[in-house]
């Protein structure tokens, strides 16, 4: 599949026009992770937002268990085909807030951030359109979250 065409598929990037899914592209490049692999770790800098074409990938974080003492990675969510992963690229300081772990063999669309960035600040009509759809995406991820914190504090009796 062609960068455009994995875009177009992507909600975040569906509303564009022909032209505009063009000038995104111009700064997108396809990656292929296997199985296992490590896309990018938790703080380090956000260089690229990704869009998923195939596979799956794990977002970790790292909760410590004691305090100042042994950690742990946990899974907060698993993005798939279509999914973006990344918008880190988007706020400062541009640092990544998870780990991203392939659980299967994984291609993505790789846009670089700052041209992304460069080129909302120069359309401000494409920063919408795509600012827009990526709300919905935190928004539902927050959603998400919710609902596993409220079912985990009724499983536990904790407020």
């Amino acid at each position: 599949m062609s960068v455009k065409q994995v875009l177009r598929q992507c909600d975040v990037f569906a509303t564009l026009s022909e032209a505009e899914l063009e000038q995104v592209s111009s700064f997108a490049v396809e990656k292929e992770y296997e199985a296992g692999s490590i896309v990018f770790h938790e703080k380090d800098n956000a260089e690229e937002l990704l869009v998923i074409e195939d596979g799956r990938i794990a977002l970790q974080m790292t909760v410590p268990v004691e305090p100042g003492g042994i950690a742990r990675k946990v899974t907060v969510d698993v993005a798939a085909r279509g999914d973006v992963v990344g918008w880190s690229v988007f706020v400062e300081p541009y640092t990544r807030n998870f780990t991203a772990v392939c659980l299967q063999n994984a291609r993505v669309v790789a846009i670089n951030g700052a041209s992304l960035r460069a080129l909302f600040r120069e359309n401000n009509q494409v920063g919408y359109k795509v600012m827009k759809e990526l709300i919905k995406v935190a928004g539902a991820r927050l959603d998400d979250t919710r609902r596993v914190l409220v079912s985990e504090r009724l499983l536990t009796g904790t407020r």
